[in-house]
């Protein structure tokens, strides 16, 4: 089953969840991305992933923010919506 953007398949859960819908919503506004909705839940499902799979080593000296390890770029498609992680 696909998790929809108000079943959520991660940690997250109330007032947290609450609080990165509302700067995900936020920073999508700002940005001005058509399809507000559609872009908040893939980049929900996307961050979450992105959290779950990038652990740094902080001790060892890796860097604790997540943009030294994970670009996002936004790519035009006519058809098909990817999302890629790998």
């Amino acid at each position: 089953m696909r998790a929809t953007h108000s079943e959520p398949s991660h940690a997250l859960a109330g007032h947290s969840l609450a609080q990165f819908r509302r700067i995900l919503n936020e920073t999508i506004a700002r940005v001005g991305l058509e399809d507000g909705a559609q872009w908040a839940e893939t980049l929900e499902q996307l961050l979450t992933k992105v959290s779950e799979a990038v652990r740094p080593n902080v001790k060892a000296g890796d860097d604790i923010d997540l943009r030294t390890y994970v670009k996002l770029k936004k790519v035009r498609a006519k058809l098909v919506m990817r999302r890629h992680m790998g």
